[in-house]
C-alpha cells in the first residue's frame, strides 16, 4: 500500500508539473491583443427597478456600489463598421444573469427565467451580432446581479468574430480549463490522501485530504456551472465555507507537519474557522458582504500565524519537508494578500482573477510530495520494526526452545526416576516375594523340592518379563503378548493346561505407553500364575481384541478349573490384578463362568487405549459375576 500510494503521488505530481510548463509556454508564445478588437463604453447606465441613472463607465462592479441584489441596464451604440463584416460582442466578465438585445431583437438570454440560481460571472461570453444593412446599431444589455456573487460587467469588446473567437478561446482556456485541471488535480490528490488516512489513521493525512477535497469542490462549484444546484445566497455560503475549510486544512496540516499540532493550538485554529463560518452565514443572511471582506483579512492573518509557527519550527529542526511547506505557504499567503487587496478591498480591476486558485495547485503538489516522503519513511520504519520484531521473536523462540528442552530433560529424568521406582517396587513385590517364599520353604524340612523349584521358576519368569517390557522396541502390544506366550508356554504345557490364544485387531505401535503395557503384562502374568497354581484346569482361553468404535481394548481370560473360592477377596494375586487394572483406567470383572465353554475362573478387562486423565483411584470398579467375587 505504501509503495503504491507513494508512486501515485510522485507520478501525478510530475504530470502536473509538465502540464504547467506546457501551459505556461503556450501562454508566453500567444499573440498580442488583436488590433481590430475595440472596447465599447455605454452611453447610458440605469437601474430599471429604481429609475436611477449611473455614471456611464465600465467596468461596473455591483458589489462595490450596492448591498443587495438588483438589475442593471446598459445601452451601447455600435460603430458603423459593424455592418461591413461579421461582428460579435465579447464580454470578458458579465453576471450574474443577462439578456442582450440588438435593437428590438433578443439575441442572448442566459438565466433570466431563474436569476437566483444562475451565475455567469466566472467565464467569458461571446455573442455573435446578426447585423445587416437595415439592422439597428443599438445594443442593450440587461443583467441581474446577486449580492455577494461578484456581479456586474467588464468592458465590452466588439470586433470581427474570428479575432474575438481567438481571444475568447484563450481566455476560456485559462479560466475554465485551468479551473477544471486544478479541481481534478485536487480531487485526485485529496482522494489519495484520504486512502492513506484510512490505512494509517494519522491526523496529518486527514488534514491534507480535507484541504484538497474541499478546495476541489469549491473550485468546481465556483467556476464551472452556470446553473446553480441551490438558490443564492445558499450556494454562495456553501462555496465560501468550502474555502474556509480548505484554508483550515492547510493550516492544520502545517502544524501537524512540524509536530506543533497540540490539542490546545489545534482546538484554537478549529474554533476560529468555525466562528468564521458562523460570521459568513450572518454576512450572507443580512447582506453584510463588506464585513466579510474585512473578516477575510483575519483569516489571512491566522494562516500567516500558522505559517510563522511552522517557520520557527523549520529553523529549529531544519527539515526539508518543512522548508518546502514554508516556501509554498509564503507564496500562498502572498497570493491571498494580493487577492484580498486587488479583488476584495481595492476593487479597481474587475477582471482580476484570484491567483490563490492557481497557487493552490503548487501547494497541493508540494503537500503530496511531503506526504510521499513521510509515507516512505513510515514504510521504512515499519519494515525495520518488523525486522526487529522478527529478530526478537526468533530470540524468544530460541529461549523457549531451550526452556522446553530443559523441561523435556527434567520430565524425562522424572519419568525415568518414576519408572525405576515402579520397577523396583515390582521387583520387590514380584521377584522378592517369590524368592522370599522359596527361601522360607527351603528352611522348612517338610517343603518339597518341587515347591521350592516352582517358586524360584516364578521369580525367574517375573524377572524375565520385567526385562522384556523394559527393552526398546516393545511399544507394540502384539510383541508384548508374543514375549509373554514364549515365556509361559513351556510351563503351561508342563502343567497339562492346553492354552488357547485368540488375538484380534490390536492398537498401532506406540498407541499405548510402555508403562501401561507393563501394567497389562504384569496383570496377565498374575492371572497366569493363579492359573498354574490354583485352577486345576485342563483348558484355558486368553482373548484380546481392540474395538475401534469405543477406542478400548477388551481382555478375557477364562479356564475350566474349580473357579474362584468364596474367600477370593483375599490374596496378593487378585489384589495386584485390581491395582494394575485401576492404573490402566479400565473396568475389571472377576468371576466364575464368564464364558460358556469355560466354567472356571474368569477375568474380563476393558480399558481405553489413551491414558485417561482421571485415574487417581487405586482400585478399578469390580463387577461380580454369578459364582464369583
Amino acid at each position: 500500500m505504501g509503495v503504491t500510494v507513494r508512486g501515485l503521488f510522485f507520478a501525478f505530481a510530475k504530470a502536473i508539473q509538465m502540464a504547467l510548463l506546457a501551459w505556461g509556454f503556450a501562454g508566453i508564445t500567444a499573440g498580442p491583443v488583436f488590433a481590430e478588437v475595440r472596447p465599447l463604453q455605454p452611453h447610458r447606465i440605469s437601474l430599471p427597478l429604481s429609475g436611477e441613472e449611473e455614471p456611464a463607465a465600465l467596468p461596473y462592479r455591483w458589489d462595490r456600489k450596492h448591498a443587495q441584489s438588483g438589475k442593471l441596464r446598459l445601452e451601447f451604440d455600435l460603430p458603423h463598421e459593424a455592418r461591413e463584416h461579421e461582428w460579435g460582442a465579447y464580454f470578458p466578465k458579465i453576471g450574474n444573469s443577462y439578456r442582450v438585445w440588438l435593437g428590438s431583437i433578443l439575441i442572448a438570454d442566459v438565466g433570466s427565467a431563474d436569476p437566483d440560481r444562475t451565475n455567469t460571472a466566472h467565464r467569458p461570453r461571446l455573442i455573435p451580432l446578426p447585423i445587416h444593412s437595415s439592422s439597428s446599431l443599438r445594443l442593450v444589455v440587461e443583467l441581474h446581479a446577486l449580492a455577494g456573487a461578484d456581479g456586474g460587467m467588464s468592458a465590452l469588446l466588439v470586433g470581427p468574430m474570428p479575432e474575438l473567437s481567438r481571444q475568447f478561446e484563450q481566455a476560456s482556456r485559462w479560466q475554465v480549463l485551468g479551473a477544471v485541471a486544478i479541481a481534478i488535480a485536487s480531487l485526485v490528490l485529496g482522494a489519495l490522501g484520504l486512502m492513506v488516512w484510512l490505512q494509517q489513521r494519522e491526523q496529518i493525512y486527514a488534514y491534507y485530504a480535507m484541504a484538497e477535497l474541499t478546495w476541489s469542490l469549491r473550485t468546481m462549484g465556483h467556476y464551472l456551472p452556470d446553473n446553480l444546484p441551490i438558490e443564492w445566497p445558499y450556494w454562495g455560503f456553501s462555496m465560501t465555507s468550502l474555502f474556509c475549510l480548505a484554508l483550515a486544512g492547510m493550516s492544520l496540516f502545517g502544524l501537524a507537519l512540524v509536530g506543533r499540532d497540540s490539542v490546545s493550538l489545534t482546538r484554537r485554529v478549529q474554533i476560529f474557522f468555525g466562528v468564521s463560518i458562523a460570521v459568513l452565514a450572518a454576512c450572507y443572511a443580512f447582506d453584510m458582504h463588506s464585513a466579510w471582506r474585512w473578516w477575510r483579512l483575519g483569516i489571512l492573518a491566522v494562516c500567516l500565524g500558522c505559517a510563522a509557527v511552522v517557520a520557527v519550527e523549520t529553523v529549529r529542526k531544519r527539515s526539508i519537508e518543512a522548508i518546502v511547506f514554508v516556501a509554498v505557504c509564503g507564496v500562498a499567503v502572498i497570493a491571498g494578500a494580493r487577492d484580498w487587496w486587488v479583488i476584495s478591498f481595492k476593487g479597481t480591476d474587475y477582471l482580476a482573477k484570484p491567483t490563490l486558485t492557481f497557487v493552490w495547485l503548487l501547494f497541493g503538489v508540494s503537500m503530496a510530495w511531503i506526504l510521499a516522503i513521510r509515507l516512505r519513511q513510515a514504510t521504512q520504519v515499519a519494515a525495520r520494526h518488523a525486522q526487529d520484531i522478527k529478530a526478537r521473536l526468533a530470540q524468544q523462540e530460541q529461549q523457549l526452545a531451550a526452556v522446553f528442552e530443559e523441561k523435556r530433560r527434567e520430565s524425562a529424568a522424572q519419568a525415568a526416576s518414576d519408572e525405576r521406582r515402579r520397577v523396583l517396587q515390582d521387583m520387590h513385590d514380584g521377584v522378592g516375594h517369590e524368592l522370599l517364599g522359596a527361601l522360607q520353604s527351603a528352611r522348612l524340612d517338610q517343603s518339597s523340592r518341587e515347591n521350592i523349584s516352582s517358586q524360584i521358576q516364578r521369580a525367574l519368569d517375573y524377572l524375565k518379563l520385567t526385562v522384556d517390557v523394559l527393552q526398546e522396541g516393545t511399544q507394540d502390544m502384539r510383541t508384548m503378548l508374543g514375549a509373554l506366550r514364549y515365556r509361559l508356554s513351556l510351563r503351561l504345557e508342563a502343567s497339562g493346561i492346553r492354552m488357547q490364544w485368540v488375538v484380534g485387531s490390536l492398537p498401532n505401535e506406540g498407541a499405548i505407553e510402555t508403562r501401561r503395557l507393563r501394567e497389562l503384562q504384569m496383570m496377565l502374568y498374575e492371572a497366569f500364575s493363579n492359573l498354574l497354581a490354583h485352577s486345576q484346569a485342563q483348558r484355558a482361553l486368553l482373548q484380546i481384541v481392540y474395538v475401534e468404535q469405543t477406542q478400548r481394548v477388551e481382555v478375557l481370560m477364562v479356564d475350566d478349573g474349580k473357579g474362584f473360592p468364596d474367600d477370593s477377596n483375599t490374596g496378593n494375586g487378585l489384589g495386584s490384578i485390581r491395582s494394575r487394572a485401576a492404573r490402566l483406567g479400565g473396568e475389571l470383572m472377576l468371576g466364575n463362568g464368564l464364558h460358556e465353554d469355560h466354567a472356571g475362573a474368569g477375568i474380563r478387562l476393558r480399558f481405553p487405549v489413551s491414558d485417561p486423565s482421571a485415574t487417581s483411584a487405586e482400585r478399578a470398579p469390580v463387577i461380580s459375576a454369578p459364582g464369583g467375587e
